[in-house]
């Protein structure tokens, strides 16, 4: 009776997606499809309530296989300076983007920022903005100028200080700790610390010494129309199981407004007192029967593995004694039957031991009884055999695929600290060649001038003397309206647009013009969207490179890039 179910769902969809093919078809050829539409209950391809940006005409065409924006230059034009000596607004995006991208030019022009500024009158706007920069990860390779400037200036403890301590959340453990050790280590830097690690996914391995102290401080001092970060924070000092983070929650919890005392409480993961323990239970008490909430579990490895909260390079490093275990419950995990979480500890599982995974791969595919269309037999327990599993079980060992992509001309670079590549597509985003992008930015106006920079740092040096700009929609048209985006070369701005997506980017646009600018210079280099999953993903590399890396299968391109 089951095969019999299966076999019908399987013509019915069969059917419906002849018959959408059928309507594609009358579509091109300009016959009428309300009827069609009607009988599928397929939404009306224009909805006044889509963003204007769904409605407008593109920019971008394909040319020899890639996106290519249009553009209009207007020459003679002056560029936009690059230094914040010649802008009337010295945080422009321009001079940001040249810190981020580690140009010598725009930290000494910081430097002399600095120096000409009166003893103690440091602009507090420029410290709130290096600040910024600092959180979102923008500064690449773990900037040398970031972390020689923080360390420099707070060993002298000169002008530069209140700057530098910003700074540090982007140093490595072995820079940052040590500094934030100190006894003069501002209240406010500490915290800040702690917050942006959280954010950029790079946790440190310990708190700072004075971790505690900061946190009770700062409640102490925070007025009511302050908000105070509670939930970030912690989430953040969840994480280590150590008493300076448990009295810290337990701090929080007592001062904390009834909206933010359930999540406080459920934070602290490793209680160690009646006190503590007492105010973990309660708040796990409050969740919802059925509900799945990470920390509220019996605290033992396994089960943390299995809620997916643990930060295993973190307790690694803490407790490297672990690691047989630690790996024994990422497998276990990993051959749940939950597909979502069984991809989740799949991949950390790959990132700790790869060959390890690529053994659980092998034996989980041959495994799998997959006699109909890919599927399960039925009666049989699903294997969800994911696409990842796929991927290391064709290249089990890391040298399998920096030897795949060294064949495609693309070489090895060092890992960055918080670098932990399992896919080709992670392994080309640590070699500067690809980035993975949440196409909602979840910010009105979208950011596509910081896109187009991030694309340019991929091309380098291509694209390195050019400086990016958007003129967004006012925030009175958030729903129409179109972006202008230009590129300032030497004597000449290039302009094309990008669509009003409202809180999402226009990636095609973004792609496109980068892509033009590329063919205008004569540049061997391309981007391309590659793979077909909810993140978008772009890859950048010289024609012979993407050549080679599709040739091999490496990536793909979406089936359909440019409908």
């Amino acid at each position: 009776m089951q095969q019999r179910l299966l076999v019908i769902a399987i013509v019915i969809c069969g059917v419906i997606l002849a018959l959408l093919g059928t309507h594609r078809l009358w579509q091109r050829a300009g016959a009428p499809s309300s009827e069609l539409e009607s009988a599928l209950a397929i939404p009306s391809a224009v909805s006044a309530a889509m963003p204007s940006g769904l409605l407008d005409v593109s920019p971008v065409s394909e040319r020899d296989g890639f996106l290519v924006a249009t553009m209009t230059e207007s020459r003679g034009a002056p560029s936009t300076p690059r230094t914040p000596s010649a802008l009337t607004d010295p945080w422009s995006a321009t001079f940001a983007d040249d810190l981020c991208a580690g140009r010598e030019s725009a930290w000494d022009a910081l430097e002399a920022m600095i120096a000409s500024a009166p003893p103690g009158a440091l602009d507090a706007a420029l410290t709130a903005h290096i600040a910024d920069l600092a959180s979102q990860g923008c500064m690449v390779a773990e900037s040398d100028q970031a972390c020689t400037f923080a360390r420099a200036g707070l060993e002298a403890s000169d002008a530069r200080a209140p700057i530098a301590w910003q700074l540090l959340a982007h140093c490595p453990d072995e820079v940052a700790l040590p500094l934030l050790d100190r006894v003069d280590a501002p209240a406010s830097a500490i915290l800040r610390f702690v917050l942006d690690r959280e954010t950029l996914g790079r946790r440190s391995i310990r708190l700072p010494a004075y971790a505690l102290q900061s946190i009770t401080s700062a409640l102490a001092s925070t007025r009511p129309e302050e908000p105070f970060p509670f939930h970030q924070l912690a989430a953040a000092l969840g994480h280590y199981d150590d008493p300076s983070a448990t009295r810290a929650l337990v701090a929080m919890y007592e001062v904390a407004p009834g909206y933010a005392r359930e999540v406080i409480g459920i934070s602290i993961r490793f209680p160690d007192d009646d006190r503590s323990r007492a105010i973990h239970q309660e708040s796990c008490a409050t969740v919802p029967a059925g509900s799945v909430l990470h920390a509220c579990n019996d605290g033992s490895l396994a089960s943390r593995v299995g809620a997916f909260e643990l930060d295993v390079h973190l307790e690694l490093a803490r407790h490297p004694e672990t690691r047989e275990e630690m790996l024994a419950a990422l497998e276990t995990c990993a051959a749940g039957s939950d597909p979502l979480g069984g991809v989740f500890c799949f991949r950390r599982l790959a990132e700790l031991d790869r060959e390890h995974a690529a053994r659980v791969a092998q034996s989980r595919i041959a495994r799998g009884n997959v006699p109909l269309l890919g599927l399960p037999a039925v009666g049989d327990p699903p294997p969800y055999v994911s696409e990842l599993e796929h991927e290391v079980r064709r290249f089990p060992s890391e040298g399998s695929v920096t030897a795949a992509l060294a064949s495609c001309g693309i070489r090895s670079t060092p890992l960055r600290p918080w670098e932990h590549p399992v896919t080709v597509l992670d392994a080309l985003a640590s070699r500067d060649r690809a980035l993975t992008l949440d196409p909602e930015s979840g910010t009105f106006p979208t950011p596509h001038d910081a896109l187009l920079r991030r694309l340019a740092h991929l091309v380098s040096p291509a694209l390195d003397e050019v400086v990016f700009e958007q003129v967004a929609p006012d925030e009175t048209q958030m729903a129409v309206g179109r972006y202008t985006l230009r590129a300032f070369t030497g004597d000449s701005v290039l302009e094309t647009y990008a669509r009003n997506y409202g809180d999402f980017y226009d990636v095609e646009a973004a792609v496109g013009f980068v892509n033009a600018l590329l063919l205008r210079r004569g540049a061997l280099d391309r981007c391309r969207v590659v793979g077909e999953t909810e993140a978008t993903a772009i890859v950048c590399a010289s024609l012979p490179q993407l050549a080679a890396l599709e040739s091999a299968q490496l990536v793909t391109a979406p089936a359909e890039a440019m409908e």
